[in-house]
């Protein structure tokens, strides 16, 4: 297994350009991660069509939302933390 980050550590995640390289680093993947948050969401949303990849797109079962767990707590009124809800 080999996992590659898209956004290096001192970039703004917010603002990751949207380039062609990361269209293609993710071309042939299996899954993808998405932190959710809204931290992607400048760039995923051109990245993703743009890797003509049919198996990591949104809805599929290799695109993987790392934020949905916490969401739903959230909305069930807990903190979406381990142990707190």
């Amino acid at each position: 297994m080999t996992a590659q980050s898209l956004c290096r550590g001192y970039e703004d995640p917010h603002f990751v350009p949207a380039k062609p390289s990361l269209m293609k680093a993710i071309q042939h993947a299996d899954v993808f991660v998405s932190t959710g948050l809204e931290l992607d969401g400048g760039w995923l949303p051109l990245v993703l069509p743009g890797s003509r990849n049919p198996k990591i797109q949104q809805g599929t079962k290799g695109f993987v939302d790392a934020s949905a767990k916490r969401q739903r707590a959230r909305e069930a009124g807990g903190h979406g933390q381990p142990g707190r809800g």
